[in-house]
């Protein structure tokens, strides 16, 4: 059966690249979607280069082995075109849950991306178009996550990956607002997106 997803993927979206985030067995009561229609698209498509990212074992959830066991259980063939990465939780989310724009974020991580600047605690300076509320405190603090040099391996310049997963107004708004610190466009599907 071809899903309205299958027929948007083959004849609207040119990029062979994916980044999936978080679609892991403990997210799963929350997933509004057909897992098996979901690991029936990545079998017909194991052409596409694929970032699957997800809540590990660090903050106590299942690590890589358990999330290929779990796709294989819903039918998934192989993940040789897969590349799985722990990529931890909750890089940008003090500002996100206390009212910070989503431009303000991108604006104050893009000045930490070209300052090489970790984390907001050690910005002094003032920085056009951000609240000075959000820096130089612990309250509000956020860091530039590992993930950062992962999706800059992963994707070139002009690319434009598709992303799905969830929840949609947490890890995956945090890899959204890490993708526009670094200038990238994207695609998204809301058949799995959760």
């Amino acid at each position: 059966m071809i899903t309205k997803f299958e027929s948007y993927r083959t004849e609207s979206y040119e990029n062979k690249k994916i980044i999936i985030v978080d679609i892991q067995p403990s997210y799963r009561i929350h997933m509004d979607m057909d897992m098996k229609d979901f690991t029936n698209w990545l079998n017909h498509h194991d052409y596409l280069d694929i970032l699957y990212l997800f809540n590990g074992p660090y903050l106590g959830y299942e690590n890589e082995h358990e999330i290929k066991e779990w796709l294989y259980d819903y039918g998934l063939d192989d993940t040789r075109n897969i590349e799985f990465f722990e990529k931890n939780y909750g890089f940008f989310r003090d500002m996100m849950d206390s009212g910070a724009s989503d431009e303000e974020i991108i604006t104050l991580g893009k000045y930490m991306i070209e300052n090489n600047i970790f984390s907001t605690i050690n910005i002094k300076e003032n920085i056009p178009g951000v609240s000075k509320k959000w820096l130089n405190t612990n309250n509000y603090s956020i860091y530039i996550p590992d993930l950062q040099n992962v999706l800059l391996k992963f994707l070139d310049k002009n690319d434009k990956p598709l992303l799905i997963g969830g929840g949609k107004y947490e890890c995956f708004k945090e890899v959204l607002l890490l993708l526009q610190m670094n200038n990238f466009k994207w695609d998204e599907e809301s058949q799995f997106i959760w």
